[in-house]
């Protein structure tokens, strides 16, 4: 009995054997024929394309963007420099050699057109009155004599050469009397106090100079007793109601700026909340020596007293690009290394992984130099979602 059980045993494991075999090569042959369920993902075209199932599609809802050639507007960030804006700022020299009567503000205070900043003291403003005196008596004494002149001829008495003569000298003694008035006017003497000038009058050598315009006392160089030379700067007013943006621009950014466009300072140096803009005044082309930059100006109005000359500040200036451009939103490009990706929709459950070339970026779009063609439609949405499914279908196929 012993060896009949021995001689069946490996009858019985090669027929145990042959049976698992066969099983398991149904299994495989089944599994082989088993469509994929609605739930998922069908398998990737060529490497590039990314089927997504009806769930996906759903779940998604990724948000298709037309691409089109057309002019892009967008906003340029670029630094800035605030300055005192011109005819908001006015530098009081002093008009002649002299020296510091009075001094009537001091920096920081606040003053309007026509209030006295300082007083100076010279001789040359007596001179100047003086020689005003004696122009004016000498123009009047020589339209008196040309009238007496001018009665005798009409009634025959007296000589023409004589009222010629007298004529040619009251021409001279007129524009004598007319520089000595203007010699006044140009130190800024008070022209409503010439005509109150008397001859044998005490003459005050003394002369208040007056702010021109509304404004701060920024720089008061001078104080009481300082002796002063002529054209000598005293004191500088800034008017803070208005400022000078400088907004500093690479050189080839040129041709994308709009002269006829806005510059906006942002408090917030991420170009976020409180701004104020104005338009653009000018644009200097050449570039300056400190910052190799060109230069976009702006007159800004400010609020509340921002900005304020001499601060540096991020702003925006308005840019379009020369001609029509092929342009997506920054949110469907991803990047895989040094290489800018988009995934174009092929159908409404299939996308393309493609390699796009980027000419330019901005705060939130890509300027697409090739890759793409006008009428294709990208993901604007979910980007980043079809990129993880692309790399499942890659391993998948691996």
């Amino acid at each position: 009995m012993r060896n009949q059980y021995l001689n069946r045993t490996p009858v019985r494991t090669a027929t145990v054997m042959a049976l698992g075999l066969a099983a398991m090569l149904l299994l495989a042959g089944c599994g082989h024929e088993t469509e994929p369920t609605a739930d998922k993902a069908a398998p990737a075209g060529a490497g590039n394309d990314i089927v997504l199932s009806d769930r996906q599609v759903a779940e998604l809802n990724i948000t298709p963007f037309i691409v089109s050639r057309e002019v892009l507007r967008f906003q340029l960030p670029v630094p800035g420099i605030v300055m005192p804006a011109p005819d908001h700022e006015m530098v009081a020299s002093a008009p002649v050699d002299g020296r510091i009567a009075r001094l009537y503000v001091r920096e920081g205070d606040r003053v309007q057109a026509g209030d006295p900043l300082l007083e100076i003291e010279s001789l040359t403003i007596g001179n100047l009155v003086a020689d005003y005196i004696q122009a004016r008596a000498d123009a009047l004494y020589m339209r008196e004599k040309v009238a007496r002149l001018e009665t005798l001829q009409a009634r025959g008495v007296g000589s023409m050469n004589d009222l010629q003569r007298t004529k040619a000298d009251a021409q001279r003694s007129e524009a004598g009397f007319s520089a000595a008035r203007s010699r006044l006017a140009a130190i800024g003497f008070p022209v409503d106090e010439l005509e109150g000038l008397e001859a044998g009058a005490a003459i005050d050598p003394r002369l208040v100079v007056r702010a021109g315009i509304d404004g701060i006392v920024s720089t008061a160089r001078v104080a009481p007793g300082a002796a002063v030379d002529v054209h000598e700067q005293l004191c500088v007013l800034v008017d803070p109601s208005h400022v000078l943006v400088r907004a500093f621009l690479a050189p080839q950014d040129l041709p994308l700026v709009r002269a006829d466009g806005q510059v906006t300072a942002y408090r917030d140096g991420r170009l976020e909340g409180p701004a104020v803009s104005g338009p653009v005044a000018n644009i200097n082309p050449t570039l300056d020596d400190l910052n190799r930059a060109a230069t976009v100006n702006a007159i800004l109005a400010t609020e509340n007293g921002w900005p304020v000359p001499g601060q540096n500040l991020r702003v925006q200036v308005d840019a379009a690009t020369p001609g029509p451009v092929l342009a997506v939103p920054l949110g469907a490009v991803v990047f895989e290394g040094e290489s800018a990706v988009v995934y174009v929709a092929l159908a409404e459950n299939r996308y393309e992984k493609r390699r796009v070339e980027i000419e330019r970026m901005n705060a939130d779009t890509a300027i697409i130099a090739a890759g793409l063609t006008p009428g294709e439609r990208v993901a604007a949405t979910e980007v980043f979602a079809l990129k993880a499914l692309g790399r499942i279908d890659q391993f998948g196929e691996e």
